[in-house]
């Protein structure tokens, strides 16, 4: 999803059941990630240097904006857990800056599912046909795009405040609980030192001691 409030890319047919970081880890998007962000410029964001502590850059690359059920890297930042978020003040400071974007991704699919209304019940053709229910799903998408394009994305029920429970959201504390989580790629996960999210909470931990 983009600043417009578009649907640039879709992975649809996946089980409910399936942890979003599997889904991710296997999407078009994914691959082809490198590629996409090559020709955005990185942007210069001043930390600490670790030795002298004295101020300097470090490079910011494109990156992807994701709920904190994905894993930390260098082309997807997440937001941060629950209980990350009390343990560290300069996290919760972040991670109130990130969800505040995250804000508009959620408030696309409340809006989605408002348009939509189908989208409020299982949708029973999954039991038998997959194919048509992707379908469904893709020709949804599609339309929110077209309808976005020509009359804008507000959405009069959901902006006076009638959104579906789902998805509720708060802006500082958008975060998972641990036990919510869902399978991470542990080894992109252990990244730290290249996740370009930690260079975003050394900006914010050099910002928060000025």
């Amino acid at each position: 999803m983009d600043h417009r409030g578009w649907f640039i890319d879709l992975c649809v047919g996946w089980p409910g059941s399936v942890a979003d970081g599997r889904v991710w880890n296997n999407s078009a998007l994914n691959r082809e990630l490198d590629n996409l962000l090559a020709n955005i410029p990185s942007v210069p964001l001043a930390t600490k240097h670790p030795v002298t502590s004295e101020m300097w850059y470090e490079h910011v690359p494109a990156f992807i904006l994701a709920d904190s059920a994905y894993a930390s890297t260098k082309q997807v930042v997440p937001t941060y857990r629950t209980t990350e978020c009390d343990r560290d003040p300069v996290t919760k400071k972040l991670n109130k800056k990130l969800s505040s974007i995250r804000y508009s991704v959620e408030q696309v699919f409340g809006i989605l599912k408002n348009r939509f209304r189908i989208l409020f019940h299982k949708m029973e053709c999954a039991k038998w046909d997959t194919a048509r229910a992707t379908k469904l799903i893709t020709a949804i998408c599609t339309l929110h795009n077209f309808i976005v394009h020509e009359e804008g994305l507000e959405d009069d029920e959901y902006m006076n405040g009638n959104r579906a429970p789902e998805f509720e959201f708060d802006r500082e504390r958008n975060a998972l609980p641990d036990e919510d989580i869902g399978e991470l790629d542990e080894e992109v996960e252990n990244e730290h030192d290249n996740a370009t999210r930690n260079i975003l909470y050394r900006h914010m931990q050099w910002r928060m001691q000025v």
